[in-house]
């Protein structure tokens, strides 16, 4: 179950990344916090499929759990320096509070690594 879970969540983030944002016409929102938006959640897939391949024994775990920590890690310090506008928080928000948790478990995976 926790295969076809994390599996499946990592397609529903992949897909999420190419969703149309809507925005009102008057909003004064930076390109860059769409950019971000499409960065994490394409990160947060990495990781999710980095701890996949991780539990399923299948090579090539670690360079995906590096390289999509340090997407969705430099993805949300991005993001925080753009949530000032409240334009550009409303946006960001989603992504920022689904991601959160893969962001965690992906640094643990690594040390989990480190330590083997």
């Amino acid at each position: 179950m926790l295969m076809i879970g994390s599996s499946t969540l990592a397609g529903a983030f992949f897909l999420s990344a190419f969703v149309t944002v809507t925005i009102s016409p008057t909003s004064k929102h930076s390109r860059i916090a769409l950019l971000l938006y499409k960065i994490i959640y394409l990160a947060a897939s990495v990781v999710l499929i980095g701890i996949l391949f991780y539990i399923l024994k299948f090579e090539g775990y670690h360079q995906l759990l590096l390289m999509g920590c340090i997407g969705l890690g430099g993805g949300i310090l991005l993001a925080a320096t753009q949530i000032s506008n409240r334009d550009n928080l409303r946006i960001l928000f989603r992504p920022l509070i689904t991601t959160l948790p893969v962001f965690l478990l992906g640094p643990y995976f690594l040390y989990k690594l480190s330590t083997l």
